[in-house]
């Protein structure tokens, strides 16, 4: 038989293997169960594989909520801390910091609220709102001054600082 190659669609068929043999039809209803299973066990493993991509985005999305000081006062505000099955969730999240993991995550920040979420203090008081913008401004200072904090602590870029990038004292939020 010839190769089928249908350019177009990019789709190429080989008829000429001889994997297909012809026998009785015993043998034939016993080759159809066993392809109906195969089929319905790839079904079953394609549904699993679907269902563990959606898990993984969901999650995924929920961590990068975690870098927002306003989600996290929300969460608290609805009560969602007083719910143990959703400590243990965020208990459950911990595996995110794993690298094969957080090589997803865009707001590292979700990352450290996630660790500071394991602490009940801090759960309680992200309730509050002057709290929640007191966090809130101490991650826009780190995002202002990390560059500038980093080039500071690497003795190699202090010698080519100038006085225009001396790094500023933070100002003390109240």
């Amino acid at each position: 038989m010839e190769d089928f190659d249908d350019n177009e669609d990019g789709i190429d068929f080989d008829f000429t293997s001889n994997d297909v043999e012809i026998s009785n039809n015993n043998n034939d209803n016993a080759n159809n169960n066993d392809s109906e299973l195969d089929s319905e066990t790839k079904v079953e493993e394609s549904l699993e594989e679907r269902a563990n991509r959606l898990r993984f985005s969901m999650e995924l999305e929920f961590i990068q909520c975690l870098a927002s000081p306003q989600y996290i006062n929300h969460l608290a505000q609805a009560r969602y801390f007083q719910d143990p099955a959703f400590i243990n969730y965020l208990a459950y999240l911990q595996y995110w910091k794993q690298p094969q993991y957080a090589q997803y995550i865009v707001y590292p920040h979700s990352l450290y609220f996630l660790d500071l979420l394991q602490q009940e203090p801090f759960r309680n008081e992200m309730a509050n709102p002057q709290y929640m913008e007191y966090v809130h401004k101490l991650q826009f200072f780190h995002w202002q001054f990390y560059k500038q904090n980093r080039l500071n602590t690497n003795p190699s870029a202090n010698n080519n600082l100038t006085t225009e990038t001396e790094q500023q004292p933070l100002p003390v939020p109240r």
